[in-house]
C-alpha cells in the first residue's frame, strides 16, 4: 500500500539557469553539468522528482524533491535544504507507519 506524503510543491520556473546544458550561477559564471558520481554514465539534470521510499513493507512517495538527477542510474543528489526536507518527510512517514502498525 502506498501512502502519499503531502508536501508543499516547489516552484519550477522556465527561466531557471538549470534549463540549459550549462549552469549559470548568480555571479554570471557558467559551468558544465556534473557527471553522475554514482555511475559516471551521464550528466546530472537539475529537476524536481517524486522519490519513492519504503519502511516496514509500506511504500510512500516523497513529492516534489528538487535534486540533481542522473537519467542513467536514477541517483538523486540533494542540496542541504532539500536533504533536510526529505529527511523530515521520511521521518514523518516512518512515525505514521509505526503508529498504524505497532510491533
Amino acid at each position: 500500500m502506498t501512502h502519499p506524503i503531502e508536501a508543499r510543491p516547489l516552484e519550477v520556473r522556465s527561466d531557471s539557469p538549470w534549463s540549459s546544458s550549462k549552469r549559470v550561477y548568480p555571479s554570471g559564471k557558467e559551468t558544465n553539468p556534473m557527471r553522475c558520481p554514482a555511475c559516471g554514465a551521464a550528466d546530472l539534470i537539475h529537476t524536481t522528482h517524486d522519490i519513492p521510499t519504503d519502511y516496514r513493507g509500506v511504500s510512500a512517495i516523497i513529492s516534489a524533491v528538487t535534486c540533481e538527477f542522473c537519467p542513467a542510474c536514477g541517483e538523486a543528489i540533494l542540496d542541504r535544504e532539500q536533504g533536510d526536507r526529505y529527511g523530515r518527510m521520511v521521518g514523518q512517514f516512518r512515525h505514521q507507519v509505526d503508529d498504524q502498525h505497532p510491533l
